[in-house]
């Protein structure tokens, strides 16, 4: 009798910090859809005739922005704490104190499945269809995708301790709730404007276009942060260590702290803290550093910079990416670097490394957020940092589902360019192809080896448009 007293105390007192508290309306299930990686935002958009178009599609919000943020949209009592924390669920404790000792009740918000089905029957996150040429009838071919998503509530102990502030918009993240919909027109173009190769000589035109005019505010390594870390000697000890680790199939450790350690990792950056590259971009900055650099937005998803108090090269190129309208090339990154290191070219190419390298890993290793200091208290979801950022690989790629493979290589190429030379970018570029062609280290991948070799190019002609 004593235990269902208790049962029942606890529910009403669960219940009295449910309604105590308000809460933000759930927010709206949206469908995202992607043209060859690209998230649209246009519904009309011209695409090349004649060849096959890549539509993706992606659910945000909902009970996703809930569990990132679970105090602002569920109603919880004041003892909560929240565990696990991502867009694919949360788990929610709380702590009630009774005369027999402390309980602790567990829930949690899980994603189960999205369901995404295509006009024409096709199931899945990704359809193809072919765009007629401008000039055949009917050139426009519509594409419509409804999605609908899962989610289950798993409870433990006495009482509903998470509840969604606003249930009549559960419908559609529950079993059975209306799918949401989204629709793209695809019009056919005569130029094949997708070509990637093409696309990546026009973004190097453009980056020494905008170099040309801005090149007065930009430093080279002379005058870089980077100027005192002998980057060539780094070079050399860093492929040292990855000898000796190699030979000794991991036996012999060393302490990873060269730059060509850290540029062939095969992990976030972050697991690398002793590394003085990695340090350089994660450390905090100081306020006279701060007071130095243009100001950056603050992006706002979740944690406040201002607060926490730290902030690093890396959380302010993270801010200038998430508060942008998304599709960025790596033009948009080569010149948001810049922004984000005040300038300073060398810095501004090892942000974009590790900032790029910390996502494209966290997302290989399943890990739902990217870390940006060392402290490791700043942090983005991993997904909402790569939905900004196009998929610049062909449509037809076999690589084409490693999406960020591509991005940080060529930043790591300009890197070893504004440090030493662009001719020993090149050979860098050289050795790497060579090595993934006859299959040593990583596997073969043309498209990433045709970017390779287009940065490292490019590595040599900014060099003379910096210094």
């Amino acid at each position: 009798m004593k235990t269902t007293w208790h049962a029942v105390a606890v529910l009403l007192l669960t219940w009295s910090c449910l309604w105590a508290h308000a809460t933000d309306p759930l927010p709206r299930l949206r469908l995202q859809l992607t043209v060859n990686g690209t998230p649209v935002s246009d519904y009309r958009i011209t695409v090349p005739s004649g060849r096959r178009v890549r539509i993706g599609a992606e659910l945000a919000g909902g009970l996703r922005d809930a569990c990132m943020r679970p105090e602002r949209y569920l109603s919880i009592p004041d003892s909560a704490q929240f565990t696990d924390r991502s867009p694919h669920g949360v788990t929610i404790k709380v702590h009630n104190a009774e005369d027999e000792g402390e309980q602790i009740y567990e829930n949690r918000w899980e994603h189960v499945s999205d369901l995404f089905a295509w006009d024409g029957g096709d199931f899945g996150e990704e359809a193809f269809t072919i765009v007629p040429g401008p000039s055949e009838p009917g050139d426009a071919v519509k594409v419509r995708c409804a999605a609908s998503t899962t989610w289950k509530f798993v409870q433990a102990g006495v009482g509903p301790l998470a509840r969604l502030g606003a249930s009549e918009t559960i419908a559609k993240n529950r079993p059975g709730g209306t799918p949401v919909h989204a629709t793209v027109t695809l019009v056919g173009g005569e130029k094949d404007v997708g070509d990637p190769e093409l696309r990546l000589k026009h973004w190097g035109v453009h980056i020494l276009q905008w170099l040309d005019k801005n090149k007065r505010e930009l430093r080279g390594l002379s005058h870089s942060e980077l100027n005192g870390f002998w980057p060539r000697l780094s070079i050399a000890r860093g492929f040292g260590e990855k000898v000796i680790e190699g030979l000794t199939a991991g036996f012999w450790q060393t302490d990873g702290k060269g730059l060509a350690y850290t540029l062939t990792y095969d992990a976030p950056p972050s697991q690398l803290p002793d590394n003085p590259y990695v340090h350089a971009t994660k450390r905090a900055l100081t306020e006279d550093e701060l007071g130095k650099l243009p100001p950056v937005s603050s992006a706002n998803t979740g944690d406040d910079l201002d607060q926490r108090g730290i902030v690093t090269y890396e959380t302010r190129l993270a801010d200038l990416v998430l508060v942008s309208e998304g599709g960025l090339s790596p033009e948009d990154v080569f010149k948001m670097s810049l922004q984000a290191t005040g300038g300073d070219y060398p810095m501004a190419m090892l942000t974009a490394h590790n900032v790029l390298k910390e996502v494209t890993y966290a997302n290989r290793q399943h890990l739902a957020l990217a870390v940006w200091d060392e402290g490791m208290k700043s942090h983005t979801p991993v997904r909402l940092f790569m939905s900004k950022l196009q998929n610049f690989r062909p449509p037809d790629d076999p690589h084409y589902a490693d999406k960020m493979g591509p991005w940080y290589h060529p930043f790591g190429l300009l890197l070893v360019a504004s440090c030493m030379s662009g001719t020993e970018a090149q050979l860098a570029s050289f050795v790497e192809n060579s090595l993934r062609a006859i299959g040593l280290g990583s596997s073969e991948d043309s498209f990433k080896q045709k970017v390779n070799e287009w940065a490292a190019g490019l590595g040599s002609r900014i060099n003379e448009a910096v210094e």
